[in-house]
């Protein structure tokens, strides 16, 4: 229960209207944070920037050595989730681009989808450049790797 704002009258939960005034109640939208940044540890974060870096750069070799170096950092293993995502997309896509060649449009499409991955790897390297651990655009929503 809680008040009406505008009569302070007492209002049932999930109400959508005052039943004495006929406030209407604003739902309470709760937006997802995509910024993981404060579940990592500032020492971490400074120690594997290196590391998260290459996980971009360097794409299925790059995720090796992330991999491999940053066995031990939980930022750096975040980073080489999110670049893996990247890369599974971009590698979909290549195959999706070759298969359907014959068309007149898929091979365009390919191309600036695969452009649209590039320029996400560069939003990822300059992020990983302010020390911020945040998911992707348009890989945010693949639920795999979490």
């Amino acid at each position: 229960m809680f008040n009406c704002p505008k009569c302070g009258v007492e209002v049932e939960d999930g109400a959508a209207f005052c039943p004495n005034c006929g406030e209407k109640f604003e739902a309470k939208v709760e937006t997802p944070s995509f910024d993981h940044t404060a579940e990592f540890d500032a020492q971490d974060i400074s120690d594997n920037k290196v590391i998260s870096m290459i996980v971009y750069l360097f794409g299925i070799v790059g995720i090796i050595i992330g991999l491999l170096a940053g066995v031990n950092s939980k930022y750096a293993a975040f980073h080489v989730r999110q670049a893996l995502k990247v890369e599974v997309l971009s590698i979909l896509v290549a195959i999706a681009t070759c298969v359907l060649c014959w068309t007149i449009i898929v091979p365009f499409a390919g191309a600036i989808a695969l452009a649209i991955l590039f320029v996400v790897r560069i939003i990822a390297f300059f992020q990983i450049c302010k020390g911020q651990a945040k998911e992707l655009p348009i890989v945010r929503g693949f639920k795999f790797l979490k």
